[in-house]
């Protein structure tokens, strides 16, 4: 996740382990990196349109590896 985000480990590290919250800040970053899923993981009850747009997401990313692996399979690698 610090990879991802920028974030320091340590700072991630204490959200795990002692159940802390991040600040708006870093919520901003964990989106950006995450997209909508992470708000999905936050929220009690997600809206259904926040929903819709995690499963949009996912199928965009799915269909990329899906490119990716044809790719491979057409190349011979």
């Amino acid at each position: 996740m610090a990879a991802d985000t920028g974030l320091p480990a340590a700072t991630i590290s204490r959200w795990l382990d002692r159940g802390s919250a991040p600040s708006l800040w870093a919520l901003g970053k964990l989106v950006g990196a995450y997209d909508a899923e992470v708000l999905l993981v936050i929220l009690d009850h997600p809206p259904s349109w926040l929903m819709d747009e995690a499963r949009r997401q996912e199928r965009e990313r799915i269909e990329r590896q899906i490119a990716t692996l044809r790719a491979q399979i057409e190349g011979g690698q």
